[in-house]
């Protein structure tokens, strides 16, 4: 099965809290992919994430604090393999309460169910157009999923991006995803109108060998249905 985008959501309360919930719109299918990234406004603090499915998340890499206007602002990409099926909302949960916290979640179909993760990357920067981390793929068929968090605003996708959690709907930051095919040296791209802080992550999912079984034992088990 080919790699192939599903649904997005996404959520930006700004009133204190310890965690944050967000629903996927659809049910989610047996065997996906599932990512989202965490912004929030207390350095300080740390977050975890898990959904009332497949439960804990694993996080990516470190995460990374904001640089400039954004200094006081922390970001992590989550993600889980192999997802059970069903409705299922996604819970950031933080150490001590936080004021402002973006929440970007996605779901994906055809990505390796066991090992999905390829490579990762963050950055955090002032510039007159969101300067992105770069990775190299290991795997030739990836999917390619990125956020933004920018001072200001982002105003789309571009280089084979396309925009998912999109400016205005997610308080002006932006996720994007594209598909390659080819292994490669690989960076978002954002585009900004004006000079920005960016905090900017990017994480690399390998497609699911031809022929694998999708197999979820959560969803044999009934659990979570």
């Amino acid at each position: 099965m080919a790699l192939a985008f599903v649904q997005v959501n996404q959520t930006w309360p700004t009133t204190s809290a310890t965690t944050t919930a967000l629903a996927y719109s659809s049910n989610v299918t047996a065997g996906s992919l599932l990512w989202c990234i965490v912004y929030w406004n207390n350095t300080g603090v740390t977050c975890t994430v898990a959904d009332g499915v497949n439960g804990s998340w694993t996080g990516i890499g470190t995460a990374t604090v904001g640089a400039g206007g954004l200094a006081s602002f922390i970001g992590k990409m989550f993600y889980f393999p192999n997802a059970g099926a069903g409705a299922t909302t996604v819970t950031a949960t933080f150490s001590s309460a936080v004021t402002r916290r973006g929440v970007a979640i996605h779901e994906y179909s055809g990505a390796d169910t066991s090992s999905p993760l390829d490579q990762s990357a963050y950055v955090a920067v002032n510039s007159t157009g969101a300067t992105t981390p770069t990775i190299t793929t290991t795997n030739a068929n990836d999917v390619l999923v990125a956020g933004c968090l920018a001072g200001t605003t982002t105003t789309g996708a571009a280089g084979g991006y396309t925009s998912r959690a999109t400016p205005g709907a997610w308080s002006g930051n932006e996720t994007e995803d594209q598909i390659v095919s080819a292994t490669g040296t690989y960076g978002p791209n954002f585009t900004e109108g004006v000079a920005n802080d960016n905090l900017v992550g990017i994480a690399a999912f390998k497609q699911a060998s031809a022929g694998a079984a999708v197999v979820n034992t959560l969803a044999l088990l009934g659990v979570g249905t």
